[in-house]
C-alpha cells in the first residue's frame, strides 16, 4: 500500500512541477533549437565551401528543420 501511495504522490508532484516550469522548459527547448539549427546551417555552409563555391546559391533556401516558424509569419510573408 506505502508503495502505491508513494508512487501516486510522486506522479501528482512530477505534473505538479511540469506545470509549474511550462514557459520556462518551452524557452529552454527553443533555446535548444535555435543552437541546432545553427549547427545545421554551419554544416550546409562546410559543405559547399568544399564544393568550392564561395556562397550559397541565390536560389537555396535553409531549412528549417529545428526552428518552427509560426503560421502568422508564414501569412505575411505570402501576403508580402
Amino acid at each position: 500500500m506505502l508503495e502505491i501511495w508513494r508512487r501516486k504522490m510522486n506522479r501528482h508532484k512530477y505534473k505538479k512541477l511540469l506545470k509549474r516550469t511550462k514557459f520556462l522548459r518551452r524557452r529552454v527547448l527553443d533555446g535548444r533549437r535555435k543552437n541546432n539549427q545553427k549547427r545545421f546551417e554551419k554544416d550546409l555552409q562546410r559543405i559547399w565551401m568544399r564544393a568550392g563555391l564561395k556562397k550559397s546559391q541565390e536560389e537555396w533556401n535553409t531549412l528549417r528543420i529545428f526552428n518552427k516558424q509560426s503560421k502568422v509569419s508564414e501569412r505575411l510573408k505570402s501576403t508580402d
